[in-house]
């Protein structure tokens, strides 16, 4: 095979760097769409605020994520916000999202309360483990149930988490294995409010309220695609146990 020129190596890295940059643009309008979708309606269900990921406007980098994961709330719970993060936002890397920064604008922490039920949705472009036989798709699934430290928090009982550990329940979707009523510890923590600080006894557990359902990207090409998503969504949401 010939070499490539000098001319022709700078233009297959702008092509390819322009293709992945429009792959993740379109994933985020595919959430945008999702989250207008799941917000009509009579069981409207909102954005988890903090948790739907931005577009990053920084002209000097380009964030690429292999997932992406949001979590919804109905819309009359405490939970919802509506103010959205949407596409003003700007993208964090995941190890930016994870660690507080010196002079970032701190959104308080969000209080949960144990009985209440989320949305988690998972958006999968790529696993780094095994990138052959992996196909690029959504996942979601009802979660609830909620436990700190292996303990769970009874009913009528609350805990704080800060909105960026949020961001961490979606991944636990990515587990095959999965089934209605199993007990997941995620990787998020809660807060230390009347807790031990140790990182072990403030890790976050939920419950699977509903299987987790597993559609592949290939063919969300239209907006009435998505809309059916949004509404097999909802109906998991209306039926999980």
């Amino acid at each position: 095979m010939d070499e490539l020129t000098r001319e022709q190596f700078a233009t297959a890295v702008a092509e390819a760097l322009s293709s992945v940059q429009h792959l993740h643009r379109e994933v985020h309008h595919l959430m945008a769409r999702l989250r207008d979708v799941l917000g009509q309606g009579s069981a409207r269900l909102n954005t988890v605020t903090g948790t739907m990921p931005g577009i990053s406007r920084d002209d000097t980098r380009m964030v690429l994520r292999h997932e992406y994961g949001l979590l919804l709330a109905p819309a009359d719970s405490d939970e919802a916000g509506s103010e959205d993060e949407g596409e003003d936002a700007l993208e964090e890397t995941p190890e930016e999202e994870d660690v507080p920064r010196p002079g970032r604008r701190r959104t308080p922490p969000i209080e949960i309360e144990a009985s209440r039920r989320l949305l988690a949705i998972r958006v999968a472009i790529h696993d780094p483990q095994s990138a052959e036989a992996f196909e690029p798709h959504v996942a979601y699934a009802v979660v609830g149930d909620w436990s700190v430290g292996g303990t769970a928090v009874g009913d009528g009982g609350r805990f704080l988490v800060a909105r960026r550990m949020l961001r961490r329940i979606p991944r636990l979707l990515s587990t095959r294995t999965l089934s209605v009523g199993d007990r997941v510890m995620t990787s998020a923590r809660v807060k230390s409010v009347g807790m031990s600080k140790s990182g072990r006894d403030r890790q976050l557990g939920l419950r699977l309220r509903s299987a987790v359902e597993r559609q592949p990207l290939y063919g969300f090409d239209t907006i009435e695609s998505l809309d059916q998503l949004a509404e097999k969504m909802k109906t998991v949401w209306s039926t999980a146990q």
